[in-house]
């Protein structure tokens, strides 16, 4: 496949293993998608999940939101996304240009099957070819590993895929509110937690720094 991706930095490992970071286009992964199916996935730990699941539908409505609604630009994406993690068998780079073979999504794929069912609803739509010329601008971070054997791919695989889960909840740690409560609890010298296991991370000289008088959260 030639993709629209320009290594902007690239490491390289004991056993020649190669690391690419650069710009994936969201368009150019939604063609591999298209083209290849499920094998697209297979290295990776699972494909895609159901529709409704609640980071699924914030990534279509993200998407919606650029391409439909008009409420962001394009490059708006790159800056929420987590980026897209690819193997390729063979990577041959050529001014922005770049030629991979047999690649392998890591890391990525709710974005890309969320992104494919997204694009069939478009293109029941009149303007199907506006909001194409929209999606093509969209890219996200992109790491592509090559000349690596099977075992470390594997390794990649599960280190990229293991994030601790995070509770709803934990999304509001730095919204406004949280943040008043916490001035108002410290003026009282109480450490409000607003932050998951952030009182256990303190030392007590911390805790005097910070004016906290009690020592409990």
């Amino acid at each position: 496949y030639d993709i629209a991706f320009n290594a902007q930095s690239e490491k390289k490992a004991s056993n020649n293993e190669m690391l690419y970071i650069g710009f994936l286009s969201l368009y150019d992964l939604y063609r591999m998608y298209v083209d290849m199916k499920q094998r697209l996935f297979e290295k990776n730990i699972r494909t895609g999940l159901e529709a409704d699941l609640a980071p699924n539908q914030a990534i279509k409505k993200s998407l919606k939101d650029i391409i439909v609604n008009k409420k962001y630009s394009p490059e708006y994406f790159t800056f929420h996304h987590n980026g897209v993690t690819l193997y390729a068998e063979t990577i041959v780079l050529n001014y922005g240009t770049t030629k991979i073979v047999e690649p392998r999504v890591l890391n990525g794929a709710q974005t890309i099957t969320t992104l494919s069912r997204y694009v069939e609803e478009l293109q029941k739509l009149p303007n199907f070819s506006e909001y194409e010329n929209v999606l093509k601008q969209i890219e996200v971070i992109g790491k592509i590993i090559t000349t690596c054997p099977q075992e470390f791919v594997t390794q990649v695989t599960i280190s990229n895929n293991k994030q601790n889960p995070v509770e709803s909840w934990n999304l509001r740690a730095n919204d406004l509110i949280q943040l008043e409560f916490e001035d108002k609890f410290r003026n009282d010298g109480i450490y409000y937690e607003r932050q998951e296991n952030s009182f256990a991370n303190l030392r007590d000289s911390d805790l005097e720094e910070l004016g906290i008088e009690h020592h409990k959260e």
